[in-house]
C-alpha cells in the first residue's frame, strides 16, 4: 500500500494512520498518482463483473455503498483519452464523475474491515441469473 500512502499530502503521517489501525479510510488527492472514475453503483458492479470475468486487466476499484457509487482507478491525466474511447464506444454514455487534480477520494485502510472484505469480494452477491 506504498503506493496509495504515497499519493497522500503528507505520506508519512498516511503510513503512520494505518499503522496505527489499518481499517482506517483515509482522504487522498486524485490527479497526482491515479485518476478515478465513478459511476452509479449498478453500472459500477456490473462494469466490475464483466472486466473481471473476461480476464481483463484493470486496476483498484472501491465501492462507497451509502453514496451507491463504485470508484475505477485510472492512470492520472487518463481523462482525455478517457473521453475519447467514450465517445467512440456510444452515443450516449452513462453518467459518470470524473476525479483528476482538485479533487480526492476516501479509500479504506489496506486490511479491510469484514464488511469493506464482504464489499470487495460480493460483487456476485447482487447477480440473479447464477451466473
Amino acid at each position: 500500500m506504498e503506493w496509495l500512502s504515497a499519493a497522500a499530502d503528507n505520506p508519512v503521517e498516511g503510513q503512520q494512520i494505518w499503522a496505527d489501525d489499518p481499517r482506517m479510510p483515509v482522504l487522498l488527492p486524485t490527479g497526482r498518482f491515479f485518476d478515478v472514475l465513478s459511476v452509479d453503483q449498478r453500472l459500477g458492479l456490473e462494469m466490475y463483473d464483466r472486466l473481471f470475468r473476461s480476464g481483463m486487466p484493470f486496476g483498484p476499484t472501491v465501492v462507497d455503498r451509502k453514496a451507491q457509487r463504485v470508484g475505477f482507478f485510472l492512470n492520472s491525466r487518463s481523462r482525455e483519452s478517457f473521453t475519447y474511447y467514450l465517445e467512440h464506444e456510444t452515443s450516449t454514455p452513462p453518467t459518470y464523475r470524473y476525479l483528476d487534480a482538485g479533487s480526492a477520494v476516501v479509500v479504506p485502510g489496506p486490511i479491510p474491515s469484514l464488511e469493506q472484505l464482504v464489499t470487495c469480494t460480493g460483487a456476485d452477491l447482487w447477480r440473479t441469473d447464477g451466473r
